[in-house]
């Protein structure tokens, strides 16, 4: 008889557990910005200060969008940056598969604004640890992130 030998399964959050576009949310916001541009990239453009969790939302979109946002905007953005990922439908049921089995937990490069939502939709409920780089202070690739987990 031979006995499983994983113990624990880890996963990302971005891409993986969940999906989204990044062009979408950019697009949107160009839109609410008044800005004449279309993006087309799927390029990461949020820096590591953000999801380090040095930078709010705020100046994380100040420093991406380089033009003034007002408070009526800034408040649009951030909403469509909470639904921009969505969870996969596939994956859901991977993971109440797996947790009869295994320990699932998370590692990913996050944000304040989208971890908060995902924990009120109860997204992390089946993952422990939760280790997200903007509580952590650290971000993946970095080794300490990985030895932390």
């Amino acid at each position: 008889m031979t006995t499983n030998k994983i113990k624990c399964i880890i996963f990302d959050v971005g891409g993986v557990y969940l999906e989204g576009k990044l062009t979408n949310f950019v697009n949107s916001s160009y839109k609410i910005l008044g800005i004449d541009k279309t993006f087309k990239s799927e390029e990461i453009l949020f820096d590591s200060d953000y999801n380090a969790g040095k930078i709010s939302a705020e100046e994380c979109f100040l420093k991406v969008f380089k033009v003034p946002i007002n408070k009526e905007q800034m408040e649009k953005i951030k909403e469509l940056w909470t639904h921009t990922w969505i969870l996969k439908p596939e994956m859901e049921e991977l993971i109440q598969s797996l947790k009869v089995n295994y320990q699932l937990a998370i590692l990913s490069n996050s944000d304040l604004l989208n971890s908060g939502e995902y924990r009120k939709r109860g997204w992390y409920d089946s993952f422990q640890p939760i280790i997200l780089s903007h509580e952590v202070g650290m971000l993946k690739p970095e080794e300490e992130i990985y030895r932390l987990c």
